[in-house]
C-alpha cells in the first residue's frame, strides 16, 4: 500500500500546490455558462493549473530517486516524469471538471460538496496514468483502489483543516 501511495505522491502534491501558488488570473476569464453561472469560479486560476501540473511533473521525477532504495516503478527516467505530468494534470482537471459541476448543480466557490471535493482529483488523475500504469510493475487491484480513494478521502479532510488552522485556506475543506 506505501508503494501505491508514492505512486500518486504526484497527484497529491499537484491538488495541494494551487492553494499555495495559485492566484491571477481565472481559467474561466469570469465568463458565465449557458446557465448564468461562473463556467468553473473564481479560485480556479491559469497560474494555480500551471503550477499544480507542473509540480506533478516534479514529483513524479522525484519518485525516480525511489529506485536507490529499491521501489521501481518504471525501467526508463522519462515514464516518471510523464507519470507526474499526467497525475498533475489529470488532478488539475478533476479539480476543474469538480468545480464545473459544482457550478451547475447551485454551488458557489468555497463551498464543499462531498466526494467531488475529495475524489474527482484522483479518479482523473488515475484515469489519465492508467495506460501508463499498465506497462508498469505496479498492479492496481479493485481493493487496493477502494483503499487508495478511503485514505484519499482522509488525507484530503486532514490536510484542508490544517491549510485552514494554520490560516493557508479560507475554509476547512
Amino acid at each position: 500500500m506505501i508503494r501505491l501511495l508514492l505512486l500518486v505522491l504526484p497527484a497529491y502534491f499537484a491538488n495541494a500546490v494551487p492553494v499555495l501558488l495559485g492566484g491571477g488570473k481565472q481559467i474561466d476569464l469570469g465568463r458565465k455558462f449557458l446557465d448564468g453561472r461562473p463556467i468553473l469560479g473564481k479560485s480556479k486560476t491559469i497560474r494555480g493549473f500551471i503550477a499544480g501540473t507542473f509540480t506533478g511533473l516534479l514529483i513524479g521525477e522525484l519518485l525516480y530517486l525511489l529506485k536507490y532504495v529499491g521501489i521501481v516503478f518504471f525501467p526508463f527516467p522519462f515514464q516518471y516524469a510523464l507519470l507526474g505530468l499526467l497525475l498533475g494534470f489529470g488532478a488539475m482537471l478533476g479539480d476543474s471538471i469538480g468545480s464545473f459541476i459544482k457550478r451547475r448543480i447551485g454551488y458557489g466557490s468555497g463551498d464543499q460538496v462531498l466526494l467531488i471535493d475529495e475524489m474527482l482529483f484522483i479518479a482523473a488523475s488515475m484515469a489519465l496514468a492508467y495506460p501508463l500504469l499498465k506497462v508498469s510493475t505496479v498492479t492496481l487491484l479493485p481493493l487496493e483502489i477502494i483503499i487508495l480513494l478511503a485514505i484519499t478521502w482522509v488525507l484530503h479532510k486532514l490536510f484542508n483543516f490544517l491549510a485552514n488552522r494554520y490560516k493557508i485556506k479560507n475554509v476547512p475543506w
